[in-house]
């Protein structure tokens, strides 16, 4: 794999080298070499779903959305309701009406954001891993979960990169 861009459920294929580009899965990472001698930038980021990364961009835009115009809405709300004296008990009955459905749609908006941290903390998976069979070279970019190592040397032989909660880092292994 030259110079692309692979999201997956997970890759398990230890003939397969990744040379450039990024590899993202949602489990693990088993290849056969990373990287290059000539140090093409190669990331591999194990246990990311990008389903959830791809919800919380759609909740992102549409509370920034429904922010704004519930800006503007109060603003007119804000200007009515200074000339509420003024205002016909048609007109009035109307303006109790937008000013209520104006509170709910600041609880769905709400609402939508306790959905949005709830989602934050599905994206990452520290327990997945990174195993590579052969060879990885310095400058290869790991990542599991939302944590990052860059290899600042090559290596040769059977390596498998996992979470150390301990450690607090990215860890070779060598079972």
């Amino acid at each position: 794999v030259l110079n692309s861009k692979i999201i997956a459920g997970s890759l398990i294929s230890p003939e397969t080298e990744v040379a450039g580009g990024s590899v993202i899965t949602r489990g693990n990472i088993n290849i056969k070499e990373a990287g290059s001698p000539m140090g093409v930038r190669t990331v591999l980021q194990a246990g990311v779903d990008n389903d959830v990364v791809d919800e919380i961009a759609r909740i992102e835009k549409e509370i920034a959305d429904r922010e704004k115009r519930q800006e503007e809405l109060t603003k007119k709300l804000q200007a009515a309701k200074k000339i509420q004296h003024k205002l016909t008990e048609e007109k009035k009955a109307g303006l109790t009406a937008l000013m209520k459905r104006s509170d709910m749609a600041t609880a769905e908006t709400k609402a939508m954001g306790e959905k949005l941290k709830s989602l934050r903390k599905k994206i990452y998976d520290k327990s997945a891993s990174i195993t590579i069979n052969k060879a990885v070279h310095a400058g290869v970019v790991l990542k599991i979960g939302k944590h990052e190592k860059i290899l600042h040397q090559d290596f040769d032989g059977f390596r498998r990169f996992v979470w150390d909660e301990e450690k607090y880092d990215i860890e070779a292994v060598y079972d």
